[in-house]
Formats: C-alpha cells, structure tokens, sequence
C-alpha cells in the first residue's frame, strides 16, 4: 500500500485520497487469489471515530483485491534444438535448463531425460541407445541423471550435455524411398523432459501443458563413410 497510512484533518475531512495497491511479484505460483484489506482508525480526541474500530475489526470496511497472479510454472530450455556430430566429446554440445517459476516452498522439481526414439537416457546406455543426456556440473566435473530446482536454484539455469556414442557404422544414408544420399546420413532425435514434484502445479504440467515435455530436437550427422581402404605397396618374399 502506498501510502500506508492516511491523514484527515477538519480542513480536508471531505476529501478523497488515492492508496495505491500493488502485489509483489514472488515468482511463486499461486494463481488467482483474494486479499482484504482491513483499515485501523486512530482519532484520539474524537471517540465517534475512535467507536469505528470496532466496526473496522468486524471488516465493515473492508477493501476485497483480486490478485492476478504473472508466474506459471513451467521449464526453460534454451536451446531447444541442436546440431551435433557422432563421437564428439561428452562435453561438446549442451543445452540449459531452468525453472520459469519458483516452486512451493519445501518441494523439489526433479527432471529426467527421455528420448521417444531410445530407451531411457542415463549416459550408460551405449548398447540400448547412443544418445546421450545428463546434468553436468562444471564445479565438480561430475554428471547427474535428473536436474533438481528447488527455491534456493529453480532461475539458476543448469547444463545438460548432449552426444551420441561414436561407433564404426555407416548410417541413416537412405531417404524414404531407398535411395542412397549423397554425404554423411543423419538422424533427428527428441530428448524429452519428466517432471516429477509435490509441487502439484509442476506436476499437472504432465498432462495440462501444451509444451510438455518440453522436447529438444538434435540432428545427429554420422562420422562414418563409405569406403575401402587399399594398400599400394606389397612386399611378397619367395619361398622354396
């Protein structure tokens, strides 16, 4: 409220004065609510207004606020699509990943890695599926299956690194009708995000948002190719 109190004298009793009301952006979702705001009168030397209080207390005077809430939950994924290139470092590509709100408070976010085209991503998966994704934290040069927000890190953004497990094949050089492209093939993967929270507004985003769940596109481009490998040089020795 500004200005939090307001003073009336003989000279301006009749007066309007505006009190402006503003809500505080938490970042914290709580949709829609409802806020009374309830005077206090002070008149010292006129108990007529001093009598008012009671009524005050009582909300006589009541002022009823709608409060449309600006936060929504939701995931930050920037970028939410990349070109990568088979056997390249873990560490190469990446993408980051945060919170568009902050949770309840005393409730964890957790995210998990999913790709419709493989088994489940858990960085270990080289013979089900060689896409790769994991949380990677540069301070301890270690790597996490989930991304956990919580109120103290849901806007601190974290990194996921993306690659796909190098290997000896050559792939993906037939377009739909059989025919041999020319170059390196490629293959679109989808990584997917799973939400998991007893914030229960993260966890409706599992069935009520548009987005989810959330999917970043990587166009993988194969390292191998075709070919044969000869030998101009032989040496043969005689024998008797």
């Amino acid at each position: 409220l500004n200005p939090s109190q307001l003073v009336f004298a003989p000279s301006d009793w009749n007066t309007a004065k505006k009190v402006s009301v503003v809500a505080i952006d938490n970042k914290v979702v709580e949709g829609k609510t409802t806020v009374k705001i309830t005077p206090t009168i002070t008149a010292a030397q006129d108990t007529a207004y001093e009598a008012l209080n009671a009524k005050a207390a009582n909300g006589d005077f009541d002022v009823t606020v709608q409060v449309e809430d600006n936060d929504i939950p939701g995931l930050v994924v920037t970028p939410n699509s990349m070109a990568i290139k088979e056997g390249a470092s873990t560490t190469t590509y990446n993408y980051l990943l945060s919170l568009r709100s902050m949770p309840e408070e005393g409730t964890s976010v957790e995210v998990a890695f999913e790709s419709p085209e493989c088994s489940e991503l858990d960085g270990l998966s080289t013979v089900s599926c060689p896409m790769n994704a994991l949380v990677y934290d540069e301070e301890v040069g270690a790597t996490f299956v989930t991304a956990t927000f919580t109120t103290a890190n849901w806007n601190i953004p974290q990194k996921v690194v993306v690659w796909y497990t190098n290997n000896d094949n050559v792939e993906w050089r037939l377009d739909g009708s059989g025919n041999v492209l020319d170059g390196p093939g490629s293959k679109i993967y989808n990584i997917e995000h799973v939400i998991n929270s007893a914030d229960q507004m993260y966890q409706d985003l599992r069935t009520t948002s548009v987005l989810y769940p959330y999917r970043v596109v990587v166009n993988v481009t194969d390292d191998d190719i075709p070919g044969a490998v000869s030998y101009t040089h032989l040496r043969a020795h005689e024998t008797s």
